[in-house]
């Protein structure tokens, strides 16, 4: 009872948006309710007349009505029909538009628990589920509400005793109905999570193609995926058996026994004169009008079972914990890190332990270490895409937690290695999240960064599309294409994460001499493994094991021979 109760809110908050169109569905049901009954009172009466011999001119027109209900009928239904649908496609674009929204706003922690196959799976397929909560629900529900008033008004008119024989047997159809819900409740459960773990592992298989084909594992890929269908087909067909088996009960069993039983009576009855035979002829006419009453309860009453997993999946993507998000706006861009410890969820030992570090405005801060150190780390930290355990972060001496997120992240751009650029075109990624830039400007920041001979030399140039995962062209372009976009952005704190990685000596170069242009007049953090990109910073920080181990120019950390130097002599040897 109580998670009926939750599934009717649910459905209560999302339709009360739409009240109007809801009045005038009600009307029209209630309209075609009412006109779907009266050929029954009309062949009532044109068949006790004839019996009774008392056929007149004026039945003439009750069987010319005859023709013109069902037209005047389907019309209705057609506007009803109408009104319905684009309530359900609003509702549905609704549905999916909240989950987009609050996904967008949530952590970015809480969504790395998911793939993004299974977070698109979900926000796809609820939504839909949604809407066809509304088609299979909401409107049978009314129509239900409406049908059952007109249908058990007339059927007591015409004969209480055979009304009642039928009402009694609906408790009946209650226990064999619910025994069944249950099982296809918990198993719609199920097959919606291995639906999920599917999309989401194509997902990851399409995203690593090159592996597969690296690996030459195509047909233990195939077989796994094959595998994983067949037993999501194996539970959609008990769920189907299951669905056969309550159909079966209802529409069969149940239905041939109140068939029997009318029948029976209804004729006992007229061989007592207590009741017609037009009137039993009438009565056997609406006899499954009443016996849908019934079954049409039991399947609502199954289907606010089986929609519940619907909305609690809805709610959990509804429900994602937000961002931290302040007020606060950078003026000043000098960083520091204060005592901060940081460990990822399900790991032991920290990645930062009690990390320190200042960054003075408008300088060059290298950090470099051992792979695994906790350098990129920082980076994520700085963004906020993760949050400290304690201790803590400071912009322009306020704590990152107080700052507007928008903010923020408009005063900080980041260029890893492993860039990301979206399946649009290069203008549309060097322009993301910008508008009214001028061409000239393009240019002059795709100059910059070296890669405005590549774009002309494309076909399309700008237009050119970027396929899917970047295929059509090369790490080192990716990475040029983001510094474009980077300097198009204007953020006074650049960070660079390995960025020089998929650049060849030429475009290294070329960076390095961006970076001593930048400097001035921008904080710039880098991430290197390629030491002599970082040679000229003000600061290299040496992170090791999440701890500074020292901090200091070049030159300075050569004249120490501690670690920096070890790193030094194995690079450039």
């Amino acid at each position: 009872m109580k998670n009926t109760i939750y599934v009717i809110k649910r459905v209560v908050s999302i339709c009360k948006d739409y009240t109007a169109q809801m009045i005038l569905i009600i009307v029209l049901l209630t309209l075609t309710t009412v006109i779907s009954l009266l050929p029954t009172v009309i062949i009532k009466n044109l068949l006790d007349s004839f019996i009774a011999d008392s056929f007149n001119n004026s039945l003439f027109l009750l069987i010319i009505s005859l023709f013109i209900i069902p037209v005047l009928n389907a019309l209705i239904q057609t506007i009803q029909f109408s009104a319905s649908t684009k309530i359900s496609n609003n509702i549905m674009m609704s549905i999916k538009e909240k989950m987009i929204r609050r996904f967008f706003m949530a952590k970015p922690s809480v969504i790395g628990i998911k793939n993004s196959g299974e977070w698109q799976n979900r926000i796809n397929t609820e939504s839909s589920s949604i809407q066809s909560i509304f088609e299979g629900m909401v409107v049978p529900f009314f129509m239900l509400i409406i049908s059952m008033i007109s249908t058990l008004v007339l059927a007591f008119s015409l004969n209480w005793r055979l009304t009642a024989i039928s009402l009694l047997l609906y408790p009946v159809t209650l226990f064999p109905s619910n025994f069944i819900a249950k099982k296809r409740q918990k198993l719609s459960v199920v097959i919606k999570d291995k639906n999920e773990h599917l999309s989401g592992y194509v997902s990851d298989i399409f995203k690593g193609i090159k592996n597969v084909k690296q690996y030459t594992t195509e047909e233990k890929e195939i077989a796994e995926i094959k595998r994983l269908n067949e037993n999501i087909i194996n539970d959609l067909s008990k769920n189907n058996l299951y669905s056969w088996m309550n159909d079966l009960i209802l529409n069969n069993m149940i239905s041939g026994i109140v068939n029997a039983i009318v029948y029976g009576v209804g004729f006992y009855l007229i061989l007592n004169n207590k009741f017609t035979i037009g009137g039993l002829v009438a009565f056997a006419s609406i006899l499954p009008n009443i016996y849908a009453v019934i079954t049409q309860t039991t399947r609502l009453n199954n289907a606010i079972k089986m929609q519940q997993s619907s909305f609690e999946r809805v709610d959990e993507v509804l429900n994602l914990p937000p961002e931290l998000n302040g007020s606060e706006k950078i003026i000043r861009h000098y960083i520091s890190f204060e005592n901060v410890n940081f460990k990822y969820e399900g790991n032991s030992d920290y990645t930062l332990s009690d990390f320190s570090l200042d960054v003075s405005e408008n300088t060059f801060v290298a950090l470099v270490g051992p792979s695994g150190a906790g350098k990129s780390t920082v980076f994520d930290l700085l963004g906020k895409y993760i949050i400290p355990d304690s201790g803590e972060i400071k912009i322009g001496g306020v704590n990152i937690n107080m700052l507007d997120n928008k903010n923020l992240r408009q005063t900080i751009s980041i260029v890893s290695q492993d860039v990301y650029l979206f399946n649009r075109t290069i203008y549309e990624n060097i322009t993301y999240g910008l508008s009214d830039i001028s061409q000239e400007k393009i240019e002059s920041v795709c100059k910059k960064a070296n890669i405005f001979d590549f774009i002309q030399s494309l076909p399309d140039k700008f237009d050119t599309i970027i396929s899917e995962g970047s295929q059509n062209i090369s790490g080192g372009e990716k990475v040029r294409l983001a510094i474009a976009r980077a300097l198009l952005q204007e953020s006074q704190i650049l960070l660079f994460d390995e960025t020089t990685a998929a650049l060849d000596a030429l475009n290294e170069t070329l960076f390095i001499n961006i970076i001593e242009e930048l400097k001035h007049n921008h904080t710039i953090i880098c991430v290197a493994h390629r030491l002599t990109s970082i040679k000229n910073a003000d600061k290299i920080v040496v992170i090791n094991q999440g701890k500074i181990a020292e901090q200091g120019s070049h030159d300075e950390l050569l004249k120490q021979n501690n670690l920096y130097n070890s790193m030094w002599n194995l690079y450039v040897n």
